[in-house]
Formats: structure tokens, sequence, C-alpha cells
């Protein structure tokens, strides 16, 4: 009876949580600040605390199974009695320990399952790092350059949309304004990078130059809606002489609106290939939505289709 407690008690409990966690419930996690945390301590934190309620109660039974002995006064059905409280709590640990190393096998494989695979810039897909298998956790609804992505110009613009608002004062320096940003009208937040500590709290890495990251004065940043985010390097990206590697980190210096952190411990990261040219091609529009004739109900969404990507800011 004992065994069959511990042994339901673990193997109900510990999946359960465990496929929980695997889950990640990215909306729960937001509004219990889960997802502030790094996975690992918070798996680790689960499993600590169902561990230490099956260890106390895998305690009580032992404790009652030498109370048992010690008061059976020489009665040897009582003795019997208790020698198979103490031998059945044993096996109990012993089912606890082994499934706690399936269930942290088990984790760790759904972990592995749900991460995007990091690979070297400039192949057919980018490096992600900190990424759950959602863009950027689930935070982001897209990045340019995309992920992977090669031949990509020299004069090309970075942008990120985040699917809800951001602290614009975590990404953007607007207290001195560059004069980049001179000509734009009142509530575009716009200026140089935020700098935490040394380097910016966006950092523009150069993968074929020993990893140099371009100092926060060297990119402006610009934002219309703390959502749509663009990032134009002062100078070119590259070289003229041949293809650069490039990998773009969004810290975990950046906070949404709310204040609460936009990413875990090392925040997202995803890779591309600059090319050697410079594109002076404006973008073509190649089809729109709708298409008039005939008339079209009032909350139809009206679509411009380019031929690449455009400012969001200007779209």
């Amino acid at each position: 009876m004992v065994i069959l407690v511990i042994a339901v008690t673990v193997f109900v409990l510990l999946p359960l949580a465990a496929f929980a966690q695997a889950s990640l419930g990215i909306e729960t996690g937001a509004a219990t600040g889960l997802g502030t945390r790094d996975l690992k301590e918070i798996i680790a934190a689960v499993v600590r605390i169902i561990l230490g309620f099956l260890g106390i109660i895998a305690v009580i039974i032992i404790i009652y199974g030498g109370y048992t002995w010690m008061t059976a006064a020489g009665n040897e059905d009582k003795i019997k009695d208790a020698k198979r409280i103490l031998v059945n709590a044993v096996i109990g640990l012993a089912i606890i320990l082994a499934a706690f190393g399936i269930v942290s096998y088990v984790i760790a494989r759904l972990s592995e399952a749900t991460r995007e695979p990091v690979e070297e810039p400039g192949r057919d897909r980018g490096g992600f790092e900190g990424g759950l298998g959602a863009l950027g956790g689930g935070i982001l609804s897209s990045v340019y350059p995309e992920p992977g992505a090669n031949d990509v110009p020299r004069n090309t613009l970075i942008m990120v949309t985040f699917k809800e608002e951001m602290d614009a004062s975590t990404i953007i320096e607007s207290q001195n304004r560059p004069a980049a940003c001179q000509n734009f009208p009142e509530g575009i937040t716009c200026g140089y990078l935020k700098a935490s500590g040394d380097e910016p709290t966006v950092r523009i890495i150069n993968r074929s130059q020993d990893n140099q990251v371009l100092g926060a004065d060297e990119v402006v940043a610009v934002t219309a809606d703390n959502r749509n985010f663009v990032f134009d390097p002062v100078q070119y990206l590259g070289s003229p002489d041949g293809t650069t590697d490039y990998s773009i980190n969004l810290t975990d210096q950046l906070d949404k609106k709310s204040g609460a952190p936009a990413f875990l411990i090392g925040g997202y990261t995803w890779s591309f290939q600059v090319s050697a040219v410079l594109d002076l091609t404006p973008p073509q529009l190649e089809s729109v939505i709708p298409v008039s004739p005939p008339a079209v109900p009032k909350n139809t969404i009206v679509q411009f289709n380019f031929n690449e990507a455009v400012n969001v800011l200007t779209a």
C-alpha cells in the first residue's frame, strides 16, 4: 500500500510538472513572472519542490516504521509489519530517484525539441541563441534581415517588430538627438542606441572581424509605436571586398513597457550574411488588395505588396 501511494504520487505529479514546464506557458508565464527567469532555473525549482514534498512523505513513512518497530514490545507480527513498512519506504525512495532521472531526461529532450538549432552565420538558417521555438521566446513578431539570409546589401536597415510595446528607453538613447533624427516629427522616438556598460543593448556583431560590436553612437534607432524598431548603421555594413557575416543580439537588458525583461538570460540572436554591394534600386510595388472594381466590404484590409522589405516606419 505504501509503495502504491508513493508510486502514484511520483508518476502523476512529476510528469505533469515536467510537461507543464516543457510547454513553457508563455501567456501564463508572462502574468506570473516565470517568463523572466531562465528555463533551467524554473524546472529546477519545480523539481526541487516536488522532490522535497515526496522526501517529506518518505521520511514520515520511515519514522512511522521505526516507531512501529520500537513499540512492538517483542510482538513478532508488529515487528514484521515494521520491517515491511521500512522496506517499502526504501523501495519508494528508489522509485522517486528513478522517476527523477526519467523526468529529467524527458525535460531535456523536450527542451532540445523546442529550441531552434544554432548554426554558423551565412548558412541557410541563422543562429538562434536563447530562442524557445517561437521567435525570441514568443515576444518577437519578425526580424529583418531574415535569419540565415544571404546577399544582404551593405546599406540594409535592421528592423525588429515586437508583439507588444517595449520600453523604448532601454533601446534608444533619445536625450541627445543626432542630426539624422532632426527631420522626424514629434512623437517619433529617435536617437543612438542605448548603452549598458561598454556596449549597446542591441548589439550588431561583425563575426568576420573578431566579433567586433558597433558602438552605441554608430547606429541610429527609430520607433513610432514602441513595437516596430528600425536600426540604421551610420556606416554601411560589411566591405566592398567581399561578404561579411553579422549577428544581431537583442540583449536581456531590453524591457517591455510593463518593466518586465523582454528576454531570458542571453537575449535573442540571429545571423545573416552581408554582400559586397549596395542596393540602389527603390522597392517596386507588385500588387495591391483590394483591386477596384468591384466594391468591397468596409472592413477589408488594404495590402500593398512590394518586391522586397521596406522600412516599416514609412509603410
